[in-house]
């Protein structure tokens, strides 16, 4: 192994310029500019987050309301579909799958990674 010495180092090594004091104080405003930005958007995502969390909260109340409602109407005997059984299968079988889809959209949407976590695993 060749042997390398102090000299070699010092000729390797080329000085830099200084950067100048305005220069680097206009850098540090537009990084400090970058960071506010950054939060505030991180701000407006988390309150999009909780209105489209209400909405949807909502949304799925009223799914479970109406399938309660329909199902207490026909076990009263105030809604009759002897002659239409196939149309309260495709309404129920509807409305369960639009909660469950909700649901799937939710997760997917909080959750964006989880797939690439779980493969990188598998892997």
């Amino acid at each position: 192994m060749p042997e390398i010495t102090v000299a070699e180092i010092k000729s390797k090594i080329e000085l830099g310029e200084e950067l100048d004091f305005s220069v680097r104080k206009e850098q540090v405003k537009l990084a400090i500019r970058e960071c506010e930005e950054s939060s505030s958007g991180i701000e407006l995502r988390s309150k999009l987050h909780n209105s489209w969390s209400l909405y949807l909260a909502i949304f799925i109340f009223t799914m479970i309301a109406f399938q309660i409602l329909l199902t207490a109407l026909i076990g009263f005997g105030a809604l009759n579909f002897l002659n239409y059984q196939y149309f309260l299968y495709i309404v129920i079988g509807e409305s369960f799958a639009q909660i469950v889809a909700v649901g799937f959209i939710v997760v997917k949407f909080l959750f964006p990674n989880q797939t690439e976590l779980i493969s990188n695993n598998k892997s």
